[in-house]
């Protein structure tokens, strides 16, 4: 490869990481304004809550005892 594919790819991977951080930025999409810890830790929960209902309409999750435990939120 020559050296200008390679450093291009290397500043794409460097956006790419900064796309990654604020993303997850913890200020309101709406407002601008920072969020509090409990707004942050509704947002984890409801992440946690839409990939435990959609693995359970993509996967038969009857298999494994262990993962339908009662930590699970249907």
């Amino acid at each position: 490869m020559s050296d200008t594919i390679i450093s291009m790819c290397l500043f794409c991977l460097q956006l790419l990481d900064m796309l990654k951080f604020y993303s997850r930025f913890e200020i309101s999409d709406d407002t601008g304004d920072p969020l509090t810890d409990h707004d942050m830790t509704q947002i984890h929960y409801s992440r946690i809550i839409s990939l435990q209902v959609n693995s359970r309409m993509l996967f038969d999750l009857s298999q494994y005892p262990n993962i339908m435990g009662s930590d699970i939120v249907f």
